[in-house]
C-alpha cells in the first residue's frame, strides 16, 4: 500500500513584511500548511481555519493550531489571501 498523496494547495496566505523569514504559506482546502516561503520544515502541518481562508482581510491577525494541536496566534498581519 502506498502513500497518500497529500491534497494540493488551493490558497496562498501572504503576511507582512517585518524581516521575518517566513512570508507566506500555501493551505490545502483543509486549511493544512502545506508549503512554505522558508521554514517550511516549522510551519506544514500546521492548521489555519477556514473562516480565515474564506473570509480574512489585509491586516487581520491570523489564529492558527501548530503541529502539536496548540492554538496560537501568528505575529505578522495577512496582506493578501490569493486562490491558487
Amino acid at each position: 500500500m502506498g502513500r497518500l498523496k497529500p491534497l494540493p494547495a488551493t490558497h496562498r496566505i501572504h503576511f507582512q513584511d517585518q524581516g521575518q523569514d517566513c512570508l507566506w504559506w500555501e493551505v490545502d482546502k483543509n486549511g493544512k500548511v502545506i508549503n512554505a516561503n522558508l521554514q517550511a520544515r516549522i510551519w506544514c502541518g500546521c492548521k489555519v481555519p477556514l473562516y480565515i481562508i474564506e473570509a480574512g482581510q489585509p491586516g487581520d491577525q491570523m489564529d492558527f493550531w501548530n503541529a502539536l494541536g496548540e492554538e496560537r496566534v501568528f505575529k505578522y498581519p495577512i496582506t493578501k489571501i490569493e486562490t491558487l
